[in-house]
């Protein structure tokens, strides 16, 4: 990770807080200067050995849309009820990745680009910076749609007028 990626994600996390840290290990000095208390896992391999709302945040260096529906259901179940997943991720759809977040629980509270020309210009390489937090309760993929759609109208027009 590079300086500028490192201070940006340094910003989202915060201090004093319960950090899993996963991925790279850059990060972890400095988080611990900042006096969080952190712990490493190197791979996930399906499962976050540790138990339910045992972290205020979950700092990831890099995210991969490849397998990150499971991830994203063991961070969900490993942060507290006010708890914070920071992540790093390629630039891609940003509409894909709010509907990802948003089906296993989190929405996105903060973003940020570490492209040297700041957030409007997308360079190669460029990854975001996400800050996603987790919602109050979590939605069932197949209810989303559901849960979403406007009350019915319970009145007919019985004339449309031209203007």
């Amino acid at each position: 990770m590079t300086a500028k990626h490192i201070r940006k994600m340094l910003e989202l996390v915060g201090s004093g807080k319960e950090v899993l840290c996963m991925g790279s290990d850059d990060i972890i000095p400095m988080l611990h200067d900042r006096g969080n208390n952190v712990t490493f896992i190197e791979h996930f391999d399906g499962n976050i050995p540790f138990d339910n709302a045992a972290f205020d945040v979950v700092c990831i260096s890099r995210l991969s849309e490849l397998g990150a529906d499971s991830l994203l259901i063991e961070c969900y179940r490993v942060l507290n009820d006010m708890g914070a997943l920071v992540f790093s991720i390629p630039k891609i759809s940003i509409s894909r990745l709010k509907n990802l977040l948003y089906t296993h629980g989190f929405e996105i509270a903060s973003l940020k680009s570490n492209s040297v020309l700041g957030d409007i210009t997308p360079l190669f390489g460029d990854m975001l910076i996400i800050k996603a937090v987790k919602r109050g309760s979590k939605i069932v993929r197949d209810k989303v749609a559901l849960d979403q759609r406007p009350a019915p109208l319970t009145k007919k027009l019985n004339h449309v007028t031209k203007i």
